[in-house]
C-alpha cells in the first residue's frame, strides 16, 4: 500500500476502511474476518488483501484515515505551533489524550495483533515512534529555553511525556480503573508539569 495520504486511495479502498471500522463498532470486538469486511464493503476477501496487504496493514490504514478525516493532524500542528514551549506541550498532550477514545477500537486491535504478528508489531512501533518523536521535539524546545527541571534532558523528558500519554496508560486508567477522561487528562498534564518544568509551583 502507498505511504501517501489515505484519503487519496480509490473509493473501493475507502469503502473497505469504512466497513471495517463500522464492523468493529457494531460488534464491540475486533474478531472480524477479512471475508466479513469484504462482504460489508461489496468486494471479495482477496480484494481486501490486495488493497492493504494484510490485516495489520488494514488496521494501520484505518488509524491513518481517522487521523486525516478527524482533523487531528491539523489540531496537533496548531498545538505544536504555539510560541510558548510549555503551552505547546500542554496543548499537544490534551489534544492527543482527547483523541484516544476515537481510535481506541483499532488501536487495541493493533496492540493485540502485535503480540503474535511481526507486521502488526512493526506497524504499532512505527506509529508510537512518531508520537514519541513529537514529544522529543517539544522537549527540545523546552530545553532550549532552559526550562527543564534538574536531572532531565530533552530525550528523557520527551520519553517521559510519551509514556504518560501512551495509549496503554490511558486505557488502564479509563477502562480498568474507571477514571473519567477529563480527570485523566488533567492529572497527566499536572504530573508532567510538576516533574519536568523548572520552577513549577
Amino acid at each position: 500500500m502507498s505511504s501517501g495520504k489515505i484519503s487519496d486511495l480509490p473509493e473501493s479502498h475507502q469503502r473497505v476502511l469504512d466497513a471495517a471500522w463500522q464492523l468493529i463498532l457494531d460488534k464491540g470486538s475486533t474478531a472480524i474476518s477479512m471475508a466479513e469486511i469484504g462482504r460489508r464493503a461489496g468486494v471479495s476477501r482477496q480484494a481486501v488483501y490486495l488493497f492493504f496487504g494484510s490485516r495489520p496493514g488494514l488496521l494501520e490504514a484505518m488509524t491513518r484515515r481517522k487521523d486525516e478525516t478527524s482533523g487531528m493532524l491539523a489540531r496537533m500542528a496548531a498545538a505544536r505551533a504555539r510560541d510558548d514551549a510549555w503551552e505547546a506541550i500542554e496543548t499537544v498532550m490534551r489534544t492527543w489524550l482527547a483523541y484516544l477514545p476515537e481510535i481506541e477500537p483499532v488501536a487495541f486491535a493493533l496492540i493485540a495483533a502485535a503480540a503474535t504478528d511481526p507486521e502488526a508489531n512493526d506497524a504499532w512501533n512505527k506509529r508510537m515512534a512518531g508520537v514519541r518523536g513529537i514529544f522529543r521535539l517539544l522537549t527540545r524546545r523546552l530545553a532550549g529555553e532552559a526550562r527543564l527541571a534538574d536531572g532531565w534532558d530533552e530525550t528523557s523528558a520527551g520519553d517521559f511525556l510519551f509514556s504518560l500519554c501512551h495509549f496503554t496508560h490511558w486505557r488502564t486508567l479509563v477502562r480498568e480503573c474507571g477514571w473519567q477522561q477529563q480527570a485523566v487528562s488533567e492529572r497527566i498534564v499536572e504530573t508532567a508539569g510538576k516533574t519536568l518544568l523548572a520552577g513549577h509551583p
